[in-house]
């Protein structure tokens, strides 16, 4: 059996299919004798389906959900005074690292290139740039 025939089949288990598909389904269940056993089986895991979900969260969901974040958080290696130490011995380094790198890209920055463009990394406009070719042969 096809995967076309199973959405058939799930369909009519789910009373959603056509009348030509239920009829199609009644005719090939009196003809197919293994088709009853697959029937009864979609109709099962429909069922299971159904019985299994939730529309909503359980009631105080948020609550645990929060004290149990909570929890875990104090019990972090990574706690905001540690965190906050290392960020406070890392700024003045990563400063200087910026301000090197910035230095060595305006330093090497190629004629009719700006002190911005050059940071950006954009090449310098000309005007022959912006123009359209000449015609061929010119």
């Amino acid at each position: 059996m096809g995967e076309p025939d199973d959405e058939i089949l799930w369909r009519a288990v789910a009373g959603e299919s056509t009348p030509a598909e239920a009829s199609a389904v009644q005719s090939r269940l009196a003809a197919e004798p293994a088709l009853p056993g697959r029937m009864e089986e979609l109709r099962t895991i429909a069922a299971a389906l159904r019985g299994a979900r939730h529309d909503a969260f359980a009631a105080g969901f948020a609550s645990r959900a929060a004290r149990r974040a909570t929890a875990e958080l104090s019990q972090s290696p990574l706690s905001a005074a540690l965190l906050q130490r290392y960020f406070l011995r890392l700024v003045p380094a990563t400063l200087a690292a910026m301000l090197l790198l910035a230095g060595y890209t305006l330093r090497g920055a190629g004629p009719g290139q700006g002190g911005v463009e050059a940071l950006l990394g954009l090449m310098p406009v000309t005007a022959e740039a912006l123009l359209p070719p000449g015609p061929p042969g010119l």
